[in-house]
């Protein structure tokens, strides 16, 4: 199960510098939350017009332009498939793995000759160039006709879990945090097997 706490888009959502242009937006590291966020603007960049853009902007907006949509196709193909994927499918991931990674480092450059300081290159797309080098490493046998998702490494769902311990245990007080998160979240555990077996457990 895949959980957004994404309710609208705008500045605190990019978390866009609003009185500097020398900062790049640092967007988001929750990763469900990144997934919906470039969904959403790889739709918006289709429907982008280029036409009365200077030249150094029209160049950087069409790398964006790239680079989104092969993310969100990245994103959506290992979301869309099973825990195995067909060899067929897993040889255009590789693809726009590296066409998603080649374009963060093209916009990196781009942005630093035009004068645009503050890029970073975030460790996240570093490992991203781990996930398309492993399915690419399976690629590289030939009797492989099935290669692993990396989704099965995501733990998004132990995120989301963690957080909520989290809030039972700020509701607790100080003094008793250990004992009264334990207690509070074996009632919470509780109804939920009530809900989903039966109305009479107990």
């Amino acid at each position: 199960k895949k959980n957004t706490s994404i309710s609208e888009f705008d500045y605190s959502t990019f978390k866009l510098p609003q009185n500097s242009l020398n900062k790049f937006p640092r967007g988001l590291g929750k990763g469900h939350d990144a997934a919906v966020l470039g969904a959403w603007l790889a739709e918006e960049m289709q429907q982008l017009s280029m036409d009365r853009m200077d030249g150094v902007f029209r160049d950087i907006v069409a790398v964006v332009k790239c680079s989104v949509c092969a993310s969100d196709s990245f994103w959506r193909t290992i979301y869309g498939q099973g825990i195995w994927i067909p060899r067929a499918v897993a040889q255009q991931l590789v693809v726009d793995g590296w066409k998603l990674s080649d374009g963060y480092s093209t916009l990196a450059s781009l942005c630093s000759k035009a004068g645009f300081y503050g890029y970073q290159v975030r460790p996240k797309v570093h490992m991203l160039a781990h996930i398309v080098l492993d399915i690419q490493h399976q690629l590289m046998i030939p009797e492989c006709e099935w290669i692993l998702n990396p989704a099965i490494n995501m733990t998004w769902s132990d995120e989301d879990f963690i957080g909520r311990v989290s809030r039972v245990s700020r509701r607790t007080h100080s003094a008793t945090t250990a004992r009264r998160t334990i207690d509070r979240c074996l009632g919470l555990y509780r109804r939920q097997w009530i809900s989903i077996f039966s109305s009479s457990y107990k």
